[in-house]
């Protein structure tokens, strides 16, 4: 009966730890999935303002005619040209520049800590599940669920 008590014990213990590891997935899922938006409107925004680039950088008519924004003439070939070209047309891509290496590192650590508890979550869920075996193995043979 004792025996009994104390794996029943034990099993309630490791439930409420799946519990905690469950709020910790949900919350890093969540962050995890918050970063990943914000990571791919900056993919977006990059991809934009490289399209902006090429465009400056091939000019119009086979690069004999330099591209215009607002009245603005920059020339074809010309590095800072297209730089600034494309600065203008994309700007919330030079807001966002510099947090790209930041959202690549929050991506790579949330979904390590995701993957992490998901892990841990496996093997609590697989451990309560042999836990309560035990428990009800020692039940029937103390009489308790039997009845008797």
């Amino acid at each position: 009966m004792a025996n009994t008590a104390a794996m029943l014990s034990a099993y309630l213990a490791c439930k409420t730890e799946i519990n905690l590891l469950t709020l910790q997935e949900t919350r890093w899922t969540a962050k995890y999935e918050s970063n990943a938006a914000m990571l791919a409107k900056h993919q977006k925004q990059e991809e934009k303002w490289w399209e902006a680039y090429d465009k400056c950088m091939e000019g119009k008519n086979d690069g004999t005619e330099g591209v215009t924004h607002n009245g603005r003439t920059f020339n074809p070939n010309d590095k800072n040209a297209a730089t600034n070209y494309a600065n203008l047309l994309v700007c919330e891509y030079c807001e966002l520049d510099e947090r790209l290496i930041e959202l690549t590192d929050l991506d790579t650590e949330y979904s390590s800590m995701k993957e992490v508890l998901e892990v841990s979550l496996t093997e609590k869920r697989a451990y309560a599940d042999s836990l309560k075996g035990v428990v009800q193995n020692g039940a029937q043979e103390t009489g308790m669920i039997s009845g008797k």
